[in-house]
C-alpha cells in the first residue's frame, strides 16, 4: 500500500524523490529549433528560455520539465491526463505549433487516453484493497476464521489489481517509447525505472501478502479450539461397572473389641439385608460393609 501511494503522488511536484517517480522521460535534441517559425511573436529571451528545456517527465497525473541539471516546473494535475506531445508543447509555449506526435500516436490518442484512465483507476483500486486487507488482517488477530478468509480474499484481489495496473502501465509506455525512438530524431524516450520498480515491487509485496494470509487461513487454529486444552476431572467418575474391593474383615468375628468397629448403621428396608450365619454382608448402596450380629441361640437372624 505504501509503495502504491508513492506511485500515486509521484511527479506531481518538482521536489526530491517525487520528481524521480515518472513513467516516461523525454530528452529533447533541438525540439525548440524545429518550431522557431511558430515563435515569431516571442522575444529572443523567451526563445532562449525554451531552448534551455531539455527534458520532460511524464507521470500519472501530469508532466514536468526542466534543464539537464534539474526539473524546475510541473504542470497542473488532471484526472484524465495522458501523453500527447502536441499538448505538452502547447502548454509549455502557450501557442499551437506545427509539432506532431511521432508515428501513429496521434491516431491512437483515444486508446492512449482510455488506457491512461484505466491505469489511474487500477492504482487507486489497488490502494483501497490493500488498505482493507490491512484492516481485516488486524481484526483476524483474534483467530476468527471469517476475518482470515476476508483478508485472504482481499489480498488476492489487491494482488490481481496491482499486477494489472503495473502490466498495463508497462505495456503502454513501452509502446510510446518505442514509437518515439523509431520515428523522432529530436526526441529520445526512456522508461522511468524508479516508478516501474516501485510498481512491480508493490506487486511482489502483494504476492507475499496473499501467500501469508492464505497460509494463515488454512493452518492456524480458530479461537477457543486448538489452543484450549480439555480440563481434567477433579475427581474420577465411578460408574456402575466400577469394581469395589472390600476391606478385609478381622479373623476374630466374635471379638467384642473388633465387632464395634464394623457395626452396621444401615437403616434401609429389610429386603436389602441378607445374612447367613457369620458370612460378610454387603449393603445395596455399595458404601458399607456390615458385620452381622451374632446370636448364640438363634443363628441366621438379624
Amino acid at each position: 500500500m505504501v509503495l502504491l501511494i508513492f506511485i500515486l503522488i509521484g511527479n506531481i511536484r518538482p521536489v526530491r524523490v517525487l520528481e524521480d517517480i515518472y513513467f516516461l522521460k523525454l530528452t529533447t535534441d533541438g525540439l525548440t529549433s524545429q518550431i522557431i517559425p511558430d515563435l515569431a511573436g516571442f522575444s529572443s529571451a523567451e526563445v532562449n528560455k525554451l531552448q534551455e528545456i531539455t527534458q520532460y517527465t511524464i507521470g500519472l497525473w501530469n508532466f514536468c520539465y526542466g534543464n539537464t541539471q534539474e526539473i524546475t516546473t510541473c504542470a497542473n494535475t488532471a484526472g484524465d491526463y495522458h501523453f500527447a506531445l502536441v499538448d505538452i508543447v502547447y502548454e509549455v509555449l502557450g501557442v499551437w505549433t506545427t509539432v506532431t506526435s511521432p508515428g501513429n500516436l496521434d491516431s491512437n490518442n483515444d486508446k492512449i487516453l482510455s488506457m491512461s484512465k484505466a491505469i489511474i483507476g487500477l492504482y487507486v483500486a489497488a490502494i483501497a484493497l490493500s488498505f482493507f486487507t490491512t484492516i481485516f488482517g488486524s481484526l483476524s488477530l483474534n483467530r476468527q476464521r471469517l476475518f482470515r478468509v476476508l483478508t485472504a480474499l482481499l489480498s488476492f484481489l489487491a494482488l490481481v489489481v496491482t499486477l494489472a495496473a503495473s502490466a498495463v502501465a508497462t505495456g503502454l509506455y513501452l509502446y510510446i517509447r518505442q514509437t518515439i525512438n523509431d520515428n523522432q530524431d529530436s526526441l529520445y524516450a526512456s522508461i522511468g525505472r524508479v516508478a516501474f520498480g516501485i510498481s512491480w515491487g508493490a506487486g511482489l509485496s502483494a504476492l507475499i501478502a496473499f501467500i501469508i494470509t492464505t497460509v494463515a487461513t488454512c493452518i492456524l487454529p480458530e479461537r477457543n479450539s486448538d489452543f484450549t486444552s480439555p480440563k481434567s476431572e477433579k475427581q474420577p467418575f465411578l460408574t456402575s461397572e466400577t469394581s469395589y474391593q472390600a476391606p478385609p474383615l478381622p479373623s476374630t468375628m466374635n471379638d467384642p473389641a473388633t465387632v464395634g468397629l464394623y457395626q452396621n448403621n444401615y437403616n434401609g428396608a429389610p429386603d436389602d439385608m441378607f445374612s447367613n450365619n457369620n458370612n460378610n454382608y454387603h449393603s445395596a448402596n455399595h458404601n458399607q460393609f456390615v458385620q452381622p450380629t451374632h446370636y448364640n441361640n438363634h443363628p441366621g437372624q438379624v
